[in-house]
C-alpha cells in the first residue's frame, strides 16, 4: 500500500509529509505549548505559573480571622487588618479581628529617653593622656 511504502521512504515525492505546526514566537503559554507540541492545558499543568496560564483559585479557610478573610478577598493579612480597623471606626458592632495586632497606645510626646532617665546627662571626665573625655569619645 502507499501508506506502507511511504513509511519506509517518507522522502519519496508522492508521499504526504506532515508539516510541523507554525508556532508564534511570544513567550506565553499559547506559543510555548505549540513549540513543545503540547496542548495549552497540558503545558499549564506542567508550568502552572507561566504567563498565559490560568491562575489557580486559592482554597481559603472559613474561619472569621485575619488570615482566612484576607485569602477570601485576595489581599495580604496586613491589608485586611488595616481595612477592618477602618471598618470598625464606622460600625460599632464590629469587633477586633483575630490575627490582627491590637492598637497599641502611642507613646506620649513627653516620654523621652531623658525624662525616663535611661540616658544620663553628659559629664566630662578627665584622662591624663588625652585631656577631657565626653560620652562620645569614651
Amino acid at each position: 500500500s502507499v501508506e506502507e511504502f511511504c513509511r519506509t521512504d517518507p522522502t519519496f515525492p508522492e508521499c504526504p509529509t506532515e508539516q510541523p505546526p507554525i508556532c508564534c514566537n511570544a513567550y506565553n503559554a499559547k506559543c510555548e505549548s505549540c513549540k513543545q507540541g503540547l496542548s495549552e492545558e497540558e503545558f499549564c499543568r506542567i508550568y502552572p505559573t507561566f504567563s498565559g496560564c490560568p491562575t489557580p483559585t486559592p482554597v481559603c479557610c472559613n474561619a472569621y480571622n485575619a488570615e482566612c478573610e484576607a485569602c477570601k478577598f485576595g489581599i495580604t493579612v496586613e491589608e485586611m487588618c488595616r481595612v477592618h480597623e477602618e471598618d470598625m471606626a464606622f460600625d460599632s458592632f464590629l469587633g477586633p479581628l483575630d490575627g490582627c495586632p491590637q492598637n497599641q497606645p502611642k507613646p506620649s510626646a513627653e516620654l523621652t529617653l531623658w525624662s525616663a532617665k535611661l540616658v544620663s546627662q553628659m559629664s566630662p571626665r578627665k584622662n591624663s593622656a588625652e585631656g577631657t573625655l565626653t560620652h562620645m569619645s569614651a
